[in-house]
Protein backbone atom coordinates (compact mmCIF):
# COMPACT_ATOMS: atom_id res chain seq x y z
CA UNK A 1 0.00 0.00 0.00
CA UNK A 2 2.97 2.19 0.63
CA UNK A 3 1.63 4.30 3.54
CA UNK A 4 3.51 6.28 5.50
CA UNK A 5 3.36 6.46 9.46
CA UNK A 6 0.92 9.58 9.75
CA UNK A 7 -2.77 8.89 10.56
CA UNK A 8 -5.18 9.69 8.90
CA UNK A 9 -7.63 9.16 5.45
CA UNK A 10 -6.11 6.90 2.54
CA UNK A 11 -7.00 5.86 -0.82
CA UNK A 12 -7.04 2.08 -1.45
CA UNK A 13 -7.87 -0.01 -4.57
CA UNK A 14 -10.08 -3.62 -2.71
CA UNK A 15 -9.37 -6.95 -4.07
CA UNK A 16 -13.02 -7.90 -4.33
CA UNK A 17 -14.51 -5.21 -6.86
CA UNK A 18 -10.80 -3.31 -8.14
CA UNK A 19 -12.68 -0.22 -6.72
CA UNK A 20 -10.96 3.20 -5.36
CA UNK A 21 -12.04 4.16 -1.44
CA UNK A 22 -11.37 5.92 1.26
CA UNK A 23 -10.04 4.53 4.89
CA UNK A 24 -9.53 5.71 7.60
CA UNK A 25 -5.99 4.31 9.05
CA UNK A 26 -4.44 4.63 12.47
CA UNK A 27 -0.71 4.33 12.57
CA UNK A 28 0.92 3.68 15.49
CA UNK A 29 4.58 2.27 16.99
CA UNK A 30 3.13 -1.44 16.58
CA UNK A 31 2.57 -0.70 12.72
CA UNK A 32 -0.73 0.40 11.15
CA UNK A 33 -4.67 -0.55 11.38
CA UNK A 34 -7.86 -0.09 9.25
CA UNK A 35 -10.52 1.55 10.87
CA UNK A 36 -13.75 -0.70 10.31
CA UNK A 37 -15.89 0.86 12.76
CA UNK A 38 -15.67 4.13 14.24
CA UNK A 39 -18.09 5.59 16.64
CA UNK A 40 -17.36 8.84 18.96
CA UNK A 41 -20.99 11.43 18.56
CA UNK A 42 -23.81 9.10 18.16
CA UNK A 43 -24.29 11.73 14.80
CA UNK A 44 -24.87 8.09 12.88
CA UNK A 45 -27.16 5.41 14.13
CA UNK A 46 -25.94 2.07 14.01
CA UNK A 47 -29.03 0.40 15.32
CA UNK A 48 -29.47 -1.33 11.68
CA UNK A 49 -30.37 -4.89 9.82
CA UNK A 50 -28.50 -6.86 8.61
CA UNK A 51 -28.16 -6.33 5.67
CA UNK A 52 -27.36 -2.39 6.12
CA UNK A 53 -23.82 -4.19 7.26
CA UNK A 54 -23.00 -5.50 4.14
CA UNK A 55 -22.75 -2.28 2.77
CA UNK A 56 -20.96 0.93 4.24
CA UNK A 57 -22.55 3.72 6.25
CA UNK A 58 -21.57 6.98 7.35
CA UNK A 59 -18.34 8.71 6.12
CA UNK A 60 -14.92 8.12 6.66
CA UNK A 61 -15.09 12.22 7.69
CA UNK A 62 -17.07 11.27 10.67
CA UNK A 63 -18.69 7.49 12.10
CA UNK A 64 -18.80 4.78 9.71
CA UNK A 65 -19.08 1.25 9.56
CA UNK A 66 -16.69 0.33 6.53
CA UNK A 67 -17.08 -3.19 4.32
CA UNK A 68 -14.15 -4.15 1.92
Amino acid sequence: MGLGNTSGIYNITTWSSNTTTEVLCEMNALGGWTVFQYRFNGSVDFYRNFASYEHRFGSVHGEFWMDI
